[in-house]
């Protein structure tokens, strides 16, 4: 019995971890995202913290779809995937504007960034919620 309830306080502990850390990381940065009928995605991104120095922001689309043109410029794109890095040092706002060749929906849309925070190993990810 003991090792039943060791094992079920790990795993509560692990769980509590995890929510606090998703939820430091929303604190720190924001991220919306907006998908029109004309093929054009939106990203808005809020830095909060000076200490971030940098974001790598990943937007998933269906992989039938394909990118026209984009603001700031994609550093990576395949398989559906498109990748920004971006560098935010004194900036609060970070906006992303993509057109594809066609419309996607809201749901089609998948978008997350991730960041490094200062003193901490690992990158920290906040995924988008959508207007």
């Amino acid at each position: 019995m003991k090792g039943k309830n060791r094992l079920f306080l790990n795993c509560v502990v692990v769980f509590f971890l995890l929510q606090t850390s998703a939820v430091w990381a929303s604190q720190r940065v924001e991220l919306w995202c907006k998908a029109s009928s004309d093929g054009k995605i939106f990203i808005d991104v809020a830095i909060k913290d000076p200490e971030i120095k940098g974001l790598i922001v990943k937007a998933t689309i269906p992989q039938k779809r394909r990118l026209i043109s984009s603001t700031p410029k994609v550093r990576h794109f395949k398989d559906g995937v498109l990748k920004w890095f971006i560098e935010t040092r004194g900036r609060n706002e970070v906006k992303i504007e993509a057109h594809l060749d066609g419309a996607i929906s809201d749901e089609e849309l998948h978008v997350e960034a991730m960041f490094k925070v200062p003193g901490k190993t690992g990158l920290m990810t906040v995924e988008a919620k959508t207007r």
